[in-house]
């Protein structure tokens, strides 16, 4: 209804966040209008998680973690128990966290706000597909206060600084 033109809860009714539309609304637009085009964009959403996965553990632990973590990632999330099958929100939401992690862990060397904007940013649109993206954005505020607290001495203000570019 949304490639139609239709706004939704104006138009059109519903429960779910729009971001999970505008996801599938996506997916049909890029590769037509079928029911396979939402597994083809779970299948790409999906590589493109675990390639996510490899870097960040990559970068946390060592390249074999990184290949161990992928391709584990890879089997659990395809698999029946993961409901692989079906392009389920859970999927996609797990991509935005990804990529909001890797730009934390991978990007951010503690100086620059950019990449904390980014991450928020990435995490804020992980938010609107599904509302458990909220977890996933609490981590990486997490992680954003343990890399300042490890400081010595630790700098109020620059905590706050990066706090409100990830939170923007």
């Amino acid at each position: 209804r949304m490639l139609e033109g239709a706004a939704p809860y104006t138009e059109f009714y519903t429960q779910r966040l729009p971001g999970i539309y505008a996801t599938y609304g996506a997916a049909l637009a890029l590769f037509g209008h079928a029911s396979s085009s939402i597994r083809l964009a779970l299948l790409l959403t999906n590589m493109a998680t675990a390639a996510l996965v490899y870097f960040v553990s990559r970068r946390l632990y060592s390249p074999y973690a990184g290949a161990v973590s992928a391709a584990s990632f890879g089997l659990l999330s395809l698999g029946a128990n993961g409901q692989g099958l079906f392009a389920n929100s859970e999927h996609f939401v797990v991509f935005w966290a990804m990529s909001s992690l890797c730009v934390l862990i991978c990007l951010w060397n503690g100086e620059r706000a950019w990449p904390l904007f980014a991450a928020g940013l990435l995490a804020g649109i992980g938010i609107t597909i599904k509302q458990h993206g909220v977890f996933f954005a609490a981590a990486g505020g997490i992680y954003i206060a343990v890399e300042f607290a490890r400081n010595d001495p630790f700098d109020a203000r620059a905590a706050r600084t990066a706090a409100a570019a990830f939170v923007a």
